[in-house]
């Protein structure tokens, strides 16, 4: 699965989870205006995380020396693992009583 290719999408993302999962630090966010900087910094935060790792996975793909098909095919397993992982990461919030 990959990331949504919009910052509003991702940060939509973000937002749903947050809904979902802390539904309570959800409302204080919105409710002291603060919601929409928080998804902000955290869209910019994931971008970078995700950026970061596919620059370094490419740099170890092209050491491995994979040529043609096989690189394709590395590059697209890499890239998914790395959306996923963000993903993963981004839209986990502690649950709440």
């Amino acid at each position: 699965m990959l990331l949504p290719n919009t910052e509003e999408k991702r940060q939509k993302m973000i937002e749903i989870a947050m809904q979902e999962k802390a539904p309570k630090m959800y409302r204080q966010m919105k409710k002291s205006g603060q919601l929409k900087a928080y998804l902000e910094d955290m869209e910019k935060e994931m971008s970078m995380t995700v950026e970061d790792q596919w620059v370094q996975a490419k740099r170890e793909i092209d050491r491995e020396g994979d040529k043609g098909i096989e690189r394709l095919w590395e590059m697209e397993r890499r890239r998914s693992q790395i959306h996923e992982m963000a993903m993963a990461t981004y839209t986990e919030f502690q649950e709440e009583d």
